[in-house]
C-alpha cells in the first residue's frame, strides 16, 4: 500500500537520497518512515528504470564517501549538455572537451576560471567586435573619472550650502530646538489653512493668548471657523439681496395684473355672462389669441385690441340671442313635419281602404322572407341616396366585401396553420435541450475516463519519445565523421580564444556587470535524476573514448579528477 505524501516532502527526501543518505540515516534525521522513503524510490525505478536507479543511489553514496562536491560532479555533464545544443556529439564531443582541459591543465587555468573569462568575451562580442574591446574599457574608465569628479563637486557643493546655512542660523541665534518649533507650528497653521506669512503679528496674538490662560491651538481653529462664517455671510447677503430684487419684481408683476383686472372688469361682466350660457374659458382664450394675432397683423395698439375683443364679445352675446331665436323657429317648423307626416298617414290609410295593393303585398312578403324591416329598407334607401349610390353599385360593394371576407378567412387559416408550426418547432426546441441535457450528463460521466485514457496515451508517448531518443543518438554518433573537420576548426579558435583571455583577464577582470558562462552552464534544462544518470553513462563513453586514444595523463582539475576516478571505481565495480 502506497502512504500518500505530499510533493514538498517528496522533494525533500529524494534530495537526502541524491546526496548519499542511506535509507537509516534518513530515518533518524527526519521523521519520514521506511515504508514513506520504499515507496519514493519504487516510484522512481517504475519512471527512470530500476537498474537506473539502483545504479544512481551507489554512485551517490559513493560521492558522499569521497567528499566529492557536487558542481565537479556536475561540471563535465553541464559542458557536455552546452556541446549537445550546439549539435555536436560524439568524437567531436570528447575531443574538444579533452583539447579544453589540456590547454587548461598547461596553463595552469582551472574550469571555473575558463568558462567565466570565455562568458565574458562571448557577451562582449555580442555587441561590440573584441578587438574594439580596449577602446571601450578606456572610454569607461574616462567615463569613471568624470562622473567621479562630478560626484566630488556635488558633494562640496552640498557641503558648502550646508556650512553656510549653520552660520546663517548662528548669526540669527536659531537653534535646532527653535527649528523644530517653528516646523511644528508652521505644519499645525498649515493644517487649518490659516496665513503665517506675517509672523509678528501672529507670534504677539499666540503671547497674548498665552497669558490670558487660552488655547493656542483652539484660537488658530477659530480663527479659522470665523474666516469661514464670514464668508458664509457674505453668500447669504448676495443670495438676500438677490431674493429681495426677486420678491419687488413679483410685486410689480401682481400690481400690474390688479390694474389690468380693474381696466377689464367690463370683459370679465362679459365673460360670466357667456359661462352662463355654456361657452367655456378655452373658446373665450382661443378668441383672444386670435385677436391679438389680429392686432400683430394689422399693426393695432393692445388697448386697442382688448376694446375691439369687449366689443366682438357683446356682439357674439347678441349673436348667440338670436340664434335662441332661430331655435325656436326651426322647433315651429319641425311642428309643420309632424303635421305633414301625418297628413301623409292618412293618405296610406285611405290608399288601404281602397284596396290599391297591387304590387305592395308581393313585395312586402319578399322582405319579411328575407328577415328585412321596413325601417331596414328605408335606412338602407337613404344611405344610398346620401352617398348617391344605387341598388346596382350597392351589390357590386356586397360582392366585393364577400370577397374580402373570404380573403380574411383564408387569412385566418393561415394564421392557424402558423400557430400549429410555432407550436412544432417548440417542441423541437425542447427536445433539443433534454438532448442538451443528456449530452451534458455524458460528458460529465466520462470526463474521468478520459482524463484516464489522456495518462495512459500519455506514458506510451513517453515510453516512445524515450525510444526515439535513442535512436536519434545513435544517429548523431553516426553523423561524427563528418563533422570532425569543423570541430578542429572550433578548438583552434579556441585556443585562440584561450591566448586572448590571458592577454584580457586583468582588463576584463572589472567588468563586474558581466554574468559568466558558467551561470548559463549552471542553468542547462536537466532534472536531477535524469542529471545522475546521464554522468554516468558520459563518463563511460569518455573514458572508452581516451583509452582508445592511449590517453592517460590528467588534463583536468584535481577535484575533478577525483571525482571522475571515483566514479570510474564504482564502474568498474559494477561491470565486475
Amino acid at each position: 500500500m502506497t502512504i500518500a505524501v505530499s510533493e514538498e516532502n517528496r522533494d525533500v527526501i529524494i534530495d537526502l537520497l541524491l546526496d548519499g543518505y542511506s535509507y537509516r540515516e534518513i530515518q533518524r534525521d527526519t521523521d519520514f518512515g521506511k515504508n514513506i522513503i520504499q515507496g519514493i524510490v519504487d516510484a522512481l525505478r517504475k519512471k527512470h528504470g530500476k537498474n537506473n536507479i539502483d545504479h544512481l543511489l551507489q554512485l551517490a553514496k559513493s560521492f558522499r564517501k569521497q567528499n566529492i562536491p557536487i558542481n565537479d560532479m556536475f561540471l563535465c555533464l553541464r559542458i557536455y549538455g552546452v556541446l549537445k545544443k550546439l549539435e555536436f556529439s560524439g568524437d567531436e564531443i570528447y575531443e574538444f572537451i579533452n583539447s579544453i582541459y589540456s590547454e587548461s591543465a598547461s596553463r595552469n587555468i582551472n574550469s571555473v576560471q575558463l568558462v567565466s573569462s570565455a562568458q565574458k568575451l562571448l557577451n562582449l562580442d555580442s555587441d561590440m567586435p573584441l578587438e574594439q574591446i580596449p577602446t571601450h574599457y578606456e572610454k569607461l574608465l574616462e567615463e569613471s573619472k568624470i562622473l567621479q569628479q562630478d560626484i566630488t563637486q556635488l558633494n562640496e557643493s552640498k557641503l558648502e550650502s550646508i556650512t553656510h546655512t549653520k552660520t546663517a542660523l548662528q548669526k540669527a541665534q536659531i537653534t535646532a530646538e527653535k527649528l523644530d518649533d517653528f516646523t511644528a507650528t508652521r505644519d499645525v497653521l498649515l493644517s487649518h489653512s490659516t496665513d503665517f506669512q506675517d509672523l509678528t503679528k501672529l507670534a504677539n496674538m499666540l503671547a497674548n493668548a498665552a497669558t490670558s490662560n487660552y488655547d493656542v491651538q483652539k484660537i488658530i481653529r477659530h480663527i479659522s471657523q470665523l474666516k469661514n462664517f464670514e464668508d458664509t455671510h457674505d453668500i447669504l447677503t448676495r443670495q438676500n439681496k438677490s431674493l429681495q430684487s426677486e420678491n419687488d419684481s413679483l410685486n410689480d408683476t401682481i400690481s400690474s395684473q390688479n390694474n389690468l383686472i380693474l381696466e377689464n372688469k367690463s370683459i370679465i361682466t362679459n365673460l360670466d355672462k357667456f359661462t352662463s350660457i355654456g361657452v367655456s374659458l378655452d373658446d373665450l382664450e382661443l378668441l383672444y389669441t386670435k385677436v391679438i394675432e389680429i392686432s400683430h397683423t394689422h399693426g393695432t395698439l393692445h388697448d386697442k385690441s382688448l376694446q375691439n375683443l369687449h366689443h366682438t364679445i357683446a356682439t357674439q352675446y347678441d349673436e348667440l340671442v338670436g340664434f335662441e331665436k332661430y331655435i325656436a323657429t326651426k322647433k315651429d317648423d319641425i311642428a309643420k313635419i309632424d303635421d305633414t307626416l301625418l297628413q301623409s298617414q292618412h293618405t296610406l290609410d285611405e290608399l288601404i281602404s281602397e284596396n290599391n295593393l297591387d304590387g305592395i303585398i308581393p313585395a312586402i312578403q319578399n322582405l319579411q322572407k328575407n328577415n328585412i324591416s321596413i325601417s331596414q329598407l328605408v335606412s338602407w334607401q337613404n344611405i344610398l341616396s346620401t352617398n348617391n349610390l344605387d341598388t346596382q353599385n350597392l351589390q357590386t360593394f356586397l360582392l366585393e366585401f364577400t370577397t374580402l371576407s373570404n380573403v380574411l378567412k383564408n387569412l385566418k387559416t393561415q394564421c392557424d396553420t402558423l400557430e400549429q408550426t410555432k407550436s412544432t418547432v417548440q417542441s423541437h426546441i425542447d427536445s433539443l435541450n433534454s438532448q442538451k441535457s443528456d449530452l451534458i450528463e455524458y460528458i460529465t460521466n466520462t470526463k474521468e475516463s478520459s482524463i484516464q485514457t489522456i495518462k495512459e496515451i500519455q506514458d506510451y508517448s513517453q515510453k516512445s519519445i524515450s525510444g526515439v531518443t535513442d535512436i536519434s543518438k545513435k544517429e548523431i554518433s553516426d553523423v561524427g565523421v563528418q563533422t570532425k573537420s569543423e570541430l578542429s576548426k572550433s578548438v583552434d579558435s579556441f585556443d585562440t580564444m584561450i591566448n586572448e583571455i590571458s592577454k584580457a583577464s586583468e582588463v576584463l577582470g572589472k567588468l563586474t556587470a558581466i554574468k559568466p558562462l558558467y551561470d548559463i552552464i549552471n542553468g542547462v534544462d536537466i532534472a536531477p535524476i535524469n542529471a545522475y544518470i546521464g554522468i554516468s553513462g558520459f563518463l563511460e563513453l569518455f573514458f572508452a573514448w581516451q583509452k582508445n586514444r592511449g590517453i592517460t595523463a590528467p588534463v583536468i582539475s584535481a577535484n575533478t579528477l577525483s571525482l571522475i576516478n571515483g566514479i570510474k571505481k564504482e564502474i568498474d565495480t559494477l561491470e565486475k
